[in-house]
C-alpha cells in the first residue's frame, strides 16, 4: 500500500484488507462504465422522487465529466480512468476503515447523504445527474445493497428513437459513401442552426454541404429535412461517380477534361454542376486515387 500527502494509493491489496471479496473486484474488473450522453435525445423526463433506495448494480454510469466510457469501476476507483477526486475517494476511504465493511455498505442508504441519479425506463437502468459520482463508485466497489438517491426519471420515446436512428444509420452511410469514393469532409463550423462544410479530395474542395442540426427529434420536419440533405448530396456524389466512369474510355486525361469542358457548353445548369465537380475533381488528383 503507497501513501502520498497522506492520501492511500487504493489498489486490490487494499480492498481485499478491507474485506471486500476478491470475486467481487473482478467483476468489478470486467463490468465497465457506461455514459448515456445521446440518450436526452430520445428520453424524456417525466418526474423527480425523493430518497428513494436504488439497487446498487443497476447502476450503469457517471456524470460524463466524471467517468470514462467504457472502462471499469475498478479503474475508476483506483484512479486509473474518470477525473474523480482523490481527496474525495480517500475522504470515503477512511469512512471505510472508521465504520467497517458492513457499516460502510449499509451507510449509502443514508437519506442524508443521498445522490442524483437518473432512471431510464425502457433499459431500467440508472446513472449518476449531477452529484454523487464518488459515492456511488464506492458502493459499486464494496458491493452496497442499495443507494439513496434523489431520482430523475426518464420515460422512453419510441418515435424519438425511431428518428435518431435514421439519423445515425445517415450519418454512418454519408462516412462510407465518403471512404468508397476517396473523398474527405471538412466540416467549417457548427452553429446552432446548421453543420456545413465542404466536402473535398487532398484539401480541394468540391462541393458545399450544409446540414440542419436536430434538437429535438419528435421534429419529424426537421428530421425529414435532414434527410432529405443526405439523400440529396448522395444522388450528386452518384452523378459525379456515374459521369467519370462513362467517360473512363478516355485514358488521356487531359483529352478526357476537354471533352467534359466541350460538352458543358449544350447541358443545362444542374447538370453543368455536375461535370464541373468532376472537373474539380480531377484538378484535384482524384481520378489517381480512385478505382471504382
Amino acid at each position: 500500500m503507497s501513501v502520498i500527502e497522506g492520501n492511500i494509493i487504493i489498489d486490490e491489496s487494499y480492498l481485499v484488507e478491507q474485506g471486500i471479496c476478491k470475486d467481487h473486484l473482478e467483476g468489478m474488473k470486467q463490468e465497465t462504465v457506461q455514459c448515456d450522453s445521446d440518450y436526452h435525445y430520445y428520453y424524456e423526463m417525466v418526474d423527480t422522487e425523493e430518497d428513494i433506495l436504488v439497487p446498487v448494480k443497476k447502476i450503469k454510469g457517471l456524470t460524463g465529466s466524471k467517468g470514462e466510457a467504457n472502462r471499469s469501476w475498478f479503474d475508476h476507483i483506483t484512479n486509473k480512468a474518470g477525473n474523480l477526486s482523490w481527496a474525495r475517494l480517500n475522504n470515503l476511504r477512511r469512512s471505510l476503515e472508521e465504520q467497517g465493511l458492513e457499516s460502510f455498505r449499509q451507510s449509502f442508504k443514508d437519506p442524508g447523504y443521498q445522490v442524483k441519479l437518473i432512471h431510464y425506463d425502457k433499459e431500467d437502468s440508472y446513472y449518476v445527474g449531477s452529484d454523487g459520482n464518488h459515492h456511488t463508485v464506492w458502493a459499486k466497489i464494496t458491493n452496497a445493497p442499495s443507494i439513496c438517491a434523489r431520482v430523475s426519471r426518464y420515460k422512453f420515446n419510441p418515435l424519438k428513437w425511431m428518428n435518431y436512428q435514421s439519423i445515425r444509420e445517415m450519418e454512418a452511410k454519408f462516412q462510407r459513401t465518403l471512404k468508397q469514393y476517396n473523398l474527405e469532409f471538412d466540416a467549417e463550423q457548427y452553429w446552432m442552426e446548421a453543420d456545413f462544410g465542404y466536402i473535398q479530395v487532398n484539401d480541394w474542395p468540391i462541393l458545399y454541404f450544409e446540414c440542419p442540426v436536430i434538437f429535438d427529434y419528435g421534429n419529424e420536419s426537421k428530421v425529414h429535412t435532414v434527410l432529405q440533405e443526405y439523400e440529396k448530396v448522395f444522388n450528386q456524389l452518384e452523378q459525379i461517380v456515374r459521369l467519370h466512369k462513362k467517360w473512363g474510355f478516355v485514358s488521356d486525361i487531359k483529352k478526357r477534361v476537354l471533352l467534359l469542358k466541350a460538352l458543358q457548353l449544350f447541358l443545362n445548369e444542374e447538370r453543368q454542376g455536375v461535370y464541373n465537380m468532376l472537373l474539380d475533381l480531377y484538378k484535384a488528383g482524384w481520378h489517381e486515387k480512385y478505382r471504382g
